[in-house]
């Protein structure tokens, strides 16, 4: 459906740009040109794309073992690829005749029929292949019974053969760009409906548009572009360490946005980032990163011009892709390069609670929350998350986490929204020497605690379990004690006045607006 709504919006597009003339046959309008062997469609990732796939399709099992035996695999190959070009030679006949226009609509249509024809028997060659590696039995008997295995296999996989739909792209080298919006669908709701090929190496991220990155990649020419819209996860997950080893094979520019206030897609509420990639002639493979963007809907149409994007000298293939934006974040981050915290975590003593939802402040206290359960019995809230560190650490470790260099370095390295044990225990930590800082910090971390607690509210809310009494906090109220907690580590990391500068007044215009201070 979406493939003739495309053909139908191109000549729609193509019928608007010509001049009705009355005294003309047809109002002038000179015949829409037949475009059903330009789009097409099918399964992005089930099928062959590059004669090396065909090839190995010939003469080997999906497992790698040799075929033996199978129609003399030394030239099935190079006669299959003799029919290709047969039908290649056709389609460029075809569109000769669209563009000349000397051809009678009866020779046309056999002309058409003809190429199809040549499609199709190439086609059904492919799919016997590529089911017998799906371990689908081929006969003459299931190619023509409905019900047949094969048959079945072929409505739930639809398979495209890119290397037979688009062989003269293909053998040139591949698409100059390839675009998109690939579904962002998790491969366990659709692996009872299709199985993908072993050979993905994104395979193990788990969701279908990590394939079709791989597979965009592939299909471009030698120094081809890409462009995807695609999930945040691209750059903040463990999960996608696979797709960042593709991608940092290729330059790649990489820009990211929240969902609030806008989102990319109207009233979709996802976090999204826009991957730009293009091969390279040469060893190169510079990635780039565009920041992690808010914005309001009336900015949308300077949102991509105003992207600005930092070069990184170092790929995170394990590890989260930093979302800088700026020039200076690139001179912050390297200033607080220690080991993590997770050196210094324990399994107990002093006990720490970071709510697990941020929006504009996090919350890292050292008491508990008020929380009353459905029952009216007094506990802890399961939304706040126990960390336990080093005892003569913890003070300045409670500062740390609480101050907007934490709030930086989180939303750089995160979802933007959640803060898990591994968004704590993933930020460097490099213990403050200096007396006074320690003292200073210790004195900023129990004045804050202090004021949080001084302007927070009881709220009631009602669930299922019952009538819930919690610990509303307003640290929108804090960030002056905030921003002496923040000179206090400049100093410590040694960061310039600039630097400084840009730490405390990190995304104020959101984090003090008009929801700013409310329970998160």
């Amino acid at each position: 459906e979406a493939v003739e709504i495309c053909k139908l919006r191109l000549f729609l597009k193509l019928a608007a740009q010509v001049e009705p003339d009355s005294t003309h046959k047809n109002f002038g309008i000179e015949p829409l040109p037949d475009i059903d062997f330009n789009i097409r469609a099918g399964n992005t990732l089930v099928g062959y794309a590059t004669a090396e796939e065909v090839r190995k399709c010939m003469t080997q099992f999906g497992d790698g073992q040799m075929r033996l035996g199978v129609d003399d695999e030394l030239n099935s190959y190079s006669r299959f690829v003799e029919k290709v070009e047969q039908a290649a030679e056709a389609f460029v006949l075809f569109r000769r005749m669209q563009t000349e226009g000397r051809m009678e609509s009866s020779d046309f249509a056999a002309a058409k029929m003809q190429l199809r024809e040549r499609l199709a028997n190439l086609e059904a060659q492919l799919n016997r292949y590529l089911a017998t590696d799906y371990g689908i039995e081929v006969d003459e008997a299931s190619v023509g019974n409905p019900k047949s295995a094969f048959r079945m296999w072929l409505r739930s996989h639809q398979p495209f053969h890119w290397f037979v739909e688009f062989f003269g792209i293909l053998t040139a080298g591949g698409f100059d760009v390839v675009i998109g919006n690939p579904p962002y669908v998790e491969y366990s709701k659709v692996r009872s409906d299709y199985t993908l090929p072993a050979h993905y190496t994104t395979l193990p991220c788990g969701n279908i548009y990590t394939c079709i990155v791989e597979r965009s990649f592939a299909l471009a020419e030698r120094i081809g572009r890409i462009g995807l819209i695609v999930p945040l996860s691209l750059v903040c997950t463990s999960r996608t360490e696979e797709l960042r080893e593709v991608i940092y094979g290729y330059a790649s520019w990489i820009s990211s946005y929240d969902m609030r206030p806008s989102s990319l897609f109207e009233g979709v509420a996802q976090r999204l980032s826009i991957l730009i990639g293009q091969k390279q002639e040469r060893n190169e493979s510079p990635l780039f990163t565009g920041g992690y963007r808010r914005w309001s809907a009336e900015e949308r149409p300077v949102l991509i011009p105003l992207t600005q994007y930092v070069r990184h000298e170092v790929r995170f293939p394990k590890a989260p892709v930093p979302k800088l934006g700026a020039a200076i974040e690139g001179r912050v981050l390297p200033k607080i390069s220690a080991p993590s915290l997770e050196v210094y975590s324990r399994d107990n003593g002093p006990v720490m609670y970071i709510h697990r939802i941020v929006r504009y402040f996090v919350k890292a206290l050292d008491f508990v929350p008020v929380f009353r359960d459905g029952r009216g019995k007094t506990g802890k809230s399961d939304d706040y998350k126990e960390f336990h560190f080093v005892p003569s650490e913890q003070p300045q470790i409670a500062a740390l986490l609480s101050s907007t260099l934490f709030y930086w370095f989180w939303r750089s390295h995160s979802d933007g929204f959640h803060c898990g044990y591994n968004d704590v225990l993933r930020l460097p930590f490099r213990p403050v020497q200096d007396a006074d800082c320690r003292k200073a910090l210790a004195r900023l971390l129990a004045k804050l605690m202090k004021e949080l607690r001084d302007t927070s509210a009881l709220k009631k809310i009602k669930t299922k379990a019952g009538k819930i009494t919690y610990q509303e906090f307003h640290p929108g109220a804090t960030k002056p004690i905030l921003d002496d907690i923040d000179a206090v580590l400049a100093e410590h990391y040694g960061f310039a006045e600039e630097e400084l500068d840009f730490i405390v007044n990190y995304d104020i215009k959101y984090r003090l607006g008009r929801d700013a201070g409310e329970e998160e």
